[in-house]
């Protein structure tokens, strides 16, 4: 059964509604367009799950150049479908590496934020499985 509402934003309100405006302004007519804004969606999910592993890495490791890197991708990944929280989080956590602040290898805001981010796609990705749309 598909569900009814997405996942709640960070006031338990429903969170679709904001990021369907968003992704009609970013994809127009083709936000209707399931397979192609599935296929996007799943490039995404993909994307993200090698960029958080990278950082993960990165701090583990003190790589601040690797952290900083791997910050900016998923900052445009998020960006391209409008998860501000996330690419908000990653812009800072980019600037602290940049500036080589001890900031810098604290990814647990990217990750919470990343994790939001995960849910909402996923649950974007199960309603256009089940309808053919995102809406």
């Amino acid at each position: 059964m598909a569900p009814s509402t997405p996942p709640p934003d960070e006031t338990g309100a429903p969170a679709w509604g904001p990021w369907r405006t968003l992704l009609e302004v970013l994809f127009g007519d083709l936000v209707d367009d399931g397979p192609f804004v599935e296929r996007v969606f799943l490039t995404f999910l993909e994307s993200q799950a090698r960029q958080l592993q990278a950082l993960r890495l990165a701090a583990a490791s003190q790589d601040l150049q690797a952290l900083t890197v791997a910050a900016h991708t998923l900052k445009g990944a998020a960006r391209t479908l409008a998860l501000g929280p996330l690419a908000t989080a990653c812009a800072a956590l980019e600037q602290a590496g940049r500036a080589a602040t001890p900031e810098a290898f604290d990814i647990a805001p990217v990750l919470a934020e990343a994790e939001r981010a995960r849910v909402l796609v996923a649950w974007a990705v199960e309603r256009l499985a089940t309808t053919g749309r995102v809406g």
